[in-house]
């Protein structure tokens, strides 16, 4: 393996920085919410922000829960009661269309949106990658062998250095961190999912680094290349091992059956030192960033969807009172 201690690094966080994001005690976050997907990742606030919409007002609308590498949409986001679906995708929203009756719209990212809006950009200084190696979730591991992840790392050409890797919620609770920190691998996390501060974490994050890389189709490539950061995709893949989670096939997950993962994957896979044509073609379209609604839009979708929920809720009382008068 290389030796890493004698290569640049960056500074990553401490150990007890890293946990403190992840724990649910820190957390700055929504109301209750009216559906999670709304709110994850910051994208409750700044779809809020974007609609015209009080911080404190519960969401009652679905998302997908970033840039979907899917080629249709998730049986829990058919199966979901909100009154509309957002995707990030025109594509997606086409899909839908052929399958449900539902509004259903695309949305600009909520990450483009906080980006754009506040104007960051790469630091003047930026250096070496960083890389996101795919991350788990309660129902998923992740079977692959990170020891040679991190060797691949560390062999990558001098330009791409220093390293650093960030790592996802799930993949802390996990304890995944003490690996890389084992080869003294500076680890950055933007914390736990559900925290309103993780868009702002992210950036700041990312904004330091000159490449960034993953082994696998992530919200990651996407975000990097809106602001103008190179992806590559490199390194050993993920062996996906789906326990539980009932939009996926149990047991391995094979993300290639999916026609729009291909794509993405082969635009991206090896190394690159510049943002193609066609990569910025396709970020912009799956970010919503051509297609998304106006922000007036927005605004009468969030009151309505709220409109029909109090509406909803108040017709079934109103059948409950009628029920015990029987």
């Amino acid at each position: 393996m290389v030796e890493i201690n004698k290569l640049e690094q960056t500074l990553g966080l401490t150990e007890d920085e890293i946990l403190r994001r992840c724990s649910s005690e820190s957390l700055i976050c929504a109301p209750k919410p009216g559906y999670w997907t709304a709110e994850i990742y910051s994208f409750g606030k700044y779809l809020r922000e974007y609609g015209y919409y009080p911080e404190w007002l519960r969401l009652y609308v679905s998302t997908d829960h970033g840039p979907s590498i899917l080629d249709e949409p998730l049986k829990t986001e058919l199966d979901c009661d909100a009154p509309v679906q957002f995707y990030h995708s025109p594509r997606l929203v086409e899909a839908w269309k052929k399958i449900s009756t539902k509004p259903c719209y695309t949305f600009l990212s909520p990450f483009v949106f906080y980006r754009r809006t506040r104007k960051i950009t790469k630091n003047v200084d930026a250096k070496g990658t960083l890389a996101y190696p795919a991350h788990t979730t309660p129902d998923i591991d992740d079977e692959a062998n990170y020891e040679i992840y991190i060797e691949q790392l560390m062999s990558l050409p001098k330009e791409f250095h220093p390293i650093a890797v960030q790592l996802h919620y799930n993949d802390i609770r996990k304890g995944q961190h003490k690996l890389f920190l084992k080869y003294k691998i500076p680890v950055y996390t933007a914390g736990h999912y559900a925290d309103y501060r993780f868009a702002e974490r992210f950036y700041e994050i990312l904004r330091q680094f000159k490449y960034t890389t993953s082994n696998v189709v992530m919200s990651c490539l996407f975000y990097s290349v809106e602001m103008g950061i190179p992806h590559s995709i490199y390194g050993i893949e993920p062996a996906f091992n789906n326990k539980s989670d009932i939009n996926l096939e149990k047991g391995k997950v094979n993300f290639f059956k999916h026609s729009n993962y291909r794509k993405i994957y082969d635009l991206f896979k090896g190394l690159h030192y510049e943002i193609t044509a066609n990569q910025k073609k396709i970020v912009e379209q799956e970010l919503g960033i051509n297609d998304g609604i106006g922000r007036l839009q927005m605004s009468f979708i969030l009151y309505q969807s709220l409109l029909k929920i109090f509406l909803r809720k108040a017709r079934s009382k109103l059948k409950n009172i009628n029920l015990r008068m029987l």
